[in-house]
């Protein structure tokens, strides 16, 4: 019988389980995304782009390099989220009935 490591031997999902499972996967999604949203906020939220130093614009910021920088700084609020996830899910986990 090929059963997956997720189950017990009478077939049922162990508590806690998924909640681990999603837990790791926002901590390490919210980590590269905010990498990425950052990197294309610095290089977007000048108007004349990211080399611009003849630029007459300055002092002025590009609505999408502005929301990139936003969308970095909501990455710590889904990284904590990511992180109660497994916490309860290992607590749920190790206190199985």
């Amino acid at each position: 019988m090929n059963m997956s490591a997720a189950q017990d031997t009478t077939g049922a999902f162990r508590p806690g389980r998924r909640k681990k499972m999603w837990g790791g996967a926002l901590m390490a999604g919210s980590a590269v995304a905010m990498v990425v949203f950052v990197f294309l906020g610095a290089l977007t939220v000048n108007a004349c782009g990211a080399f611009g130093d003849a630029c007459t614009d300055r002092g002025s910021a590009t609505g999408f390099g502005t929301a990139m920088l936003l969308l970095a700084a909501a990455c710590p609020i889904v990284f904590v989220g990511g992180l109660v996830l497994l916490i309860v899910g290992a607590a749920e986990h190790r206190h199985r009935p």
